[in-house]
């Protein structure tokens, strides 16, 4: 998500076009409170309007250690976000 967002949209599709990386993970921006938490908390609708307010801001959290993940490697963009593990 911020490696994606910190170019323009079409040179980043571009550059990424032919990309065939396998097991890059699970796609956790969208659902990861839903994985996470227990379902009777979503089943409140005041917490659940509300941890999905938070969601944003905790994906961002987990993507900011992906920069020091990557300050040793030179050989990637310090907001590659398609490691295996």
């Amino acid at each position: 998500m911020i490696e994606k967002n910190k170019h323009i949209p079409e040179l980043y599709e571009l550059k990424h076009r032919h990309d065939n990386l396998l097991h890059t993970g699970s796609n956790y921006q969208e659902d990861l409170l839903k994985h996470t938490l227990s379902n009777v908390m979503f089943s409140n609708p005041i917490l659940s309007n509300f941890l999905l307010l938070i969601q944003n801001n905790i994906t961002h959290l987990i993507e900011s250690n992906l920069v020091i993940r990557n300050l040793f490697n030179y050989t990637v963009d310090k907001y590659y976000n398609k490691h295996d593990n």
